[in-house]
């Protein structure tokens, strides 16, 4: 993509500008494919953003990140590459417009093939513009296209940013000082984790939501090493933060995220290291293995995400109370399971509590995961826990098993 470079510090950030449908037309769907945060969402401010455009209004800039950006001396950049770390949802609904404009003329107007059409690209859901708005695209296409055509966006764009720079990037609202929720410290950490997966762990295969055996591995039909990316993202997340937390995957549902959901900048860098991450995945294989061995029960329980994180925050717990390093508490959690034979977590114990649990007053969720962490923490203590001191310590005050 070929822009106008109207500003640059040093060579590592640029100021530029491009016409809107140039710059749609160096989207792809793959821009879209998020398994966490990133989604999609509904907003009906953002769903008239063509009104601004039609009014020549500004809109905020893009934030793009390339590792092969060429600012020539004419006056022009150019890159080949980039992902977008502000402005997806600008973005998804102006190419959309172009999507709709397209397959509406390769189909002569006719709306209901375009919508029949449009249902089946991956990157749509199905219903996300209703039938009358698709049509009023479709009877304005050309005024639109020239709309898009004469309309100038401008673009922030950061050049080969280490792991390091990205995370700070990440971790910070436009490069201002305004940290930025816990599930947005992680959505871009853990796409770039997965794009390395091989160089940091030949032993995790990585299993995204859009992968056909995302569903199989999720409920345990896989082989040792194969766990769903969600499930390692908020393994890790609880790991930082010493105590098991959830999968959020709402942008704007900020009324819904946790206590103390705001996790400093320096923790999050300290961890985000790459002898750290070798050292997680490592582990986490490890203890694959060891509940892999102990049967197929074992093997699909390990796989939920209430496990991971559960498991993961106990190990963070102790690494805050008691420092060590990383592997020091993997290897250890990893030898208490062991010296308790076949069933070092009584699944069976498990399973009755859980269906015990009162499921219309109390988040499920939530106790499962906090009664993982304690039973684990009993684990590595060496202390007796049964399910029943579990899961009420787990449960909410007044409310017992």
């Amino acid at each position: 993509m070929k822009l106008i470079l109207l500003d640059r510090k040093s060579d590592r950030w640029y100021l530029a500008k491009a016409k809107l449908w140039d710059y749609l037309t160096f989207i792809d769907g793959e821009k879209f494919n998020f398994d966490i945060q990133r989604s999609i969402v509904a907003n009906s401010f953002l769903d008239g953003l063509y009104t601004t455009i039609n009014k020549d209004e500004a809109i905020p800039p893009i934030t793009l990140c390339s590792f092969m950006a060429d600012a020539s001396s004419d006056g022009y950049i150019t890159l080949e590459d980039f992902s977008i770390l502000d402005g997806l949802q600008r973005t998804y609904r102006l190419w959309l417009y172009k999507k709709i404009i397209e397959l509406s003329r390769k189909y002569d107007g006719n709306w209901k093939q375009t919508i029949n059409e449009l249902n089946e690209v991956p990157e749509y859901s199905r219903g996300f513009y209703t039938v009358n708005r698709i049509k009023s695209i479709i009877e304005k296409a050309e005024e639109i296209e020239r709309d898009f055509k004469s309309y100038d966006v401008y673009f922030y764009i950061w050049q080969n940013l280490s792991q390091s720079e990205l995370i700070k990037l990440m971790l910070t609202l436009n490069v201002g000082a305004k940290r930025v929720s816990r599930t947005h410290q992680y959505e871009l950490i853990f796409l770039n984790v997965y794009n390395q997966g091989s160089s940091l762990s030949n032993d995790i295969s990585l299993i995204r939501s859009k992968n056909p055996q995302y569903s199989k591995v999720r409920n345990g039909d896989r082989t040792v090493g194969e766990l769903p990316f969600p499930s390692v993202m908020i393994g890790f997340q609880s790991l930082i933060a010493g105590r098991p937390l959830r999968i959020d995957t709402s942008d704007f549902d900020l009324e819904n995220i946790e206590d103390d959901s705001l996790i400093s900048a320096d923790c999050v860098e300290d961890m985000f290291q790459e002898h750290n991450l070798k050292i997680y995945l490592s582990g986490l294989y490890e203890l694959d293995k060891i509940f892999t061995a102990k049967g197929d029960k074992y093997k699909k329980w390990f796989v939920k995400d209430t496990t991971i994180a559960g498991i993961m925050g106990s190990i963070g717990a102790k690494m805050k109370a008691e420092g060590n390093i990383l592997d020091h508490w993997f290897s250890l959690l990893g030898n208490k399971i062991d010296e308790k034979g076949m069933d070092p977590y009584c699944l069976d114990g498990f399973d009755y509590h859980y269906r015990s649990l009162p499921t219309s007053r109390i988040n499920i969720g939530k106790v499962i995961r906090n009664a993982v962490y304690f039973y684990t923490l009993g684990l590595i203590d060496g202390e007796i826990l049964t399910w029943n001191d579990a899961f009420n310590r787990s449960l909410p005050k007044n409310q017992n098993l």
